[in-house]
């Protein structure tokens, strides 16, 4: 059974994350409880991820400032890892 894609997205980015799902993805809020996320995407206010309890701190961190929904997924299509670093493959 294949393994979840996770990406944290944060929650003012509805759109970036509709169209992330369309293409398969679990959207979570950063820092979730779920499955760690094989990239996060902010808004570019705020790139610290401290407050992110569950986020591995080597994940990829995309902003999303100044782009659209499909260039911001275009980029964690790219960046997703086949393999994450904690073990869970992508699927």
């Amino acid at each position: 059974m294949p393994q979840c894609r996770v990406v944290a997205v944060e929650g003012s980015l509805a759109n970036v994350a509709a169209t992330l799902r369309e293409r398969g993805y679990q959207v979570v809020e950063p820092g979730a409880p779920a499955c760690s996320p094989g990239v996060v995407v902010l808004t570019g206010q705020d790139a610290d991820l401290s407050g992110m309890g569950g986020t591995p701190r080597d994940v990829p961190v995309i902003v999303a400032r100044g782009r659209t929904a499909r260039e911001v997924a275009d980029e964690v299509d790219r960046r997703y890892p086949t393999t994450a670093p904690w073990g869970e493959g992508r699927g």
